[in-house]
């Protein structure tokens, strides 16, 4: 909230990364952005951009999916918070913005009508792939201490210190 009546939006853009703007009138009764900004929804937002002051406002908001299925339902909007913080933390994926902005849609189109029995799966799924956009996701097929391949049936358990998996060999419970 910006006073009463206003609201601070932060604006996830293919091309720009992330945006700060004002959504003036959201949150007052008749304004005309009111129900239309909100967590999770999507589609071409006009803004005007004052660059001398560095600030944008939203003008206009034509949304093209509400994802109603993330607010009804608890699991499901705790996990899109989690990626939406995720994104924010890793600044947009940097230059890989437009990679994460498809990614992040289509998971959130995907978990607003999901059954919720798989969304702990999509969670990772997406998680995953973000670690990846990023360049931060750790091997599978090798330890990350001896650098052997790891066998198909073998148990893996991860490593901060490595930071990565290890195999059997290299480990032991006491350092994880």
């Amino acid at each position: 909230p910006i006073g009463e009546i206003h609201l601070g939006v932060r604006l996830l853009c293919a091309d720009h990364g992330i945006l700060q703007a004002v959504a003036h009138g959201a949150r007052s009764r008749r304004g005309k952005l009111r129900g239309v900004v909100g967590p999770f929804h999507s589609g071409i937002c006009y803004l005007y951009s004052d660059p001398v002051k560095n600030s944008h406002k939203i003008t206009e908001f034509d949304v093209r999916s509400f994802r109603p299925g993330i607010r009804e339902d608890l699991d499901r909007y705790c996990t899109a918070s989690l990626w939406i913080e995720a994104a924010l933390a890793g600044h947009a994926g940097g230059s890989a913005s437009a990679e994460l902005f498809a990614l992040l849609e289509s998971c959130l189109d995907l978990i607003s009508e999901l059954e919720t029995v798989k969304v702990p799966r999509l969670e990772i799924l997406f998680l995953w792939r973000y670690l990846d956009i990023l360049g931060a996701r750790p091997e599978l097929d090798r330890c990350a201490v001896c650098e052997r391949a790891h066998k198909a049936d073998e148990e893996l358990r991860y490593s901060s210190a490595a930071a990565g998996f290890v195999c059997s060999r290299c480990g032991s419970a006491e350092t994880y």
